[in-house]
């Protein structure tokens, strides 16, 4: 994902959070392009993981839409590899993220493709939401993300 970051992004960000950071796959890969660089997810364990290997400046421990409401940061970057998967509806995570994202600043995610034609996050069955294409589009116009 961080390598299919445009070429338009800056070379490096003043702040990047990394949501569902988990062990720091994604951190270990941007900690070169960010200042100060954030991570957030719901397990100690995973958070203990990260910071053994010392790629974050910050770390929270919580789930997603609640940490979101009540940090107050703004990023540059937000990162979301393997997290949407388990989230289900994106309303209120698209919401908040334009809140906590800078004006021109960058939301990189990945989410799985439903198989056939959906217009809601379907949940496959291994457990992991799909998320089609037009859903993400009407979220991403609705909270001003290009």
């Amino acid at each position: 994902m961080i390598e299919q970051l445009s070429d338009a992004c800056h070379a490096r960000f003043a702040q990047v959070l990394d949501l569902g950071c988990g062990t720091s796959l994604c951190g270990l890969h941007i900690r070169s392009r960010a200042e100060v660089l954030w991570g957030l997810d719901l397990s100690e364990a995973m958070l203990d993981k990260a910071r053994a290997l010392g790629a974050y400046d910050q770390l929270i421990e919580g789930e997603v839409v609640e940490a979101l409401r009540s940090e107050t940061a703004l990023f540059d970057l937000v990162l979301a590899a393997d997290i949407f998967i388990y989230v289900g509806h994106l309303g209120d995570v698209f919401a908040l993220l334009a809140q906590r994202i800078r004006a021109g600043g960058w939301l990189a995610f990945t989410v799985e493709e439903p198989v056939g034609a959906w217009d809601e996050p379907q949940l496959l069955p291994s457990l992991r939401y799909a998320h089609p294409s037009n859903y993400i589009q009407a979220l991403a116009m609705q909270h001003g993300f290009r």
